[in-house]
């Protein structure tokens, strides 16, 4: 989706800090030790923007997840620049 848009914010919290790495290495040292057992990715309100991001990048990743649910989280995504004016 080359017009979507995302919250700057959310955004930079999940690719500009520690979270991704930490994440991203969890995973694939859990699948090492277990096999491939599916992945959740779940979160409440700011952790649910994050954990958007995370199953995102996880599904166009060589890691993906099996479920992601969220719940109350803020706006985050956005297919319009109507929406951030």
């Amino acid at each position: 989706m080359p017009e979507a848009m995302v919250h700057r914010g959310f955004y930079s919290a999940y690719h500009n800090t520690t979270l991704r790495d930490g994440v991203v290495s969890g995973i694939q040292k859990t699948r090492k030790l277990y096999g491939d057992v599916p992945i959740m990715i779940t979160g409440h309100s700011m952790g649910g923007a994050m954990a958007s991001f995370c199953a995102l990048d996880l599904v166009v990743s060589t890691e993906p997840c099996m479920m992601h649910i969220c719940f109350e989280l803020p706006f985050t995504f956005c297919s319009s620049e109507t929406y951030f004016r």
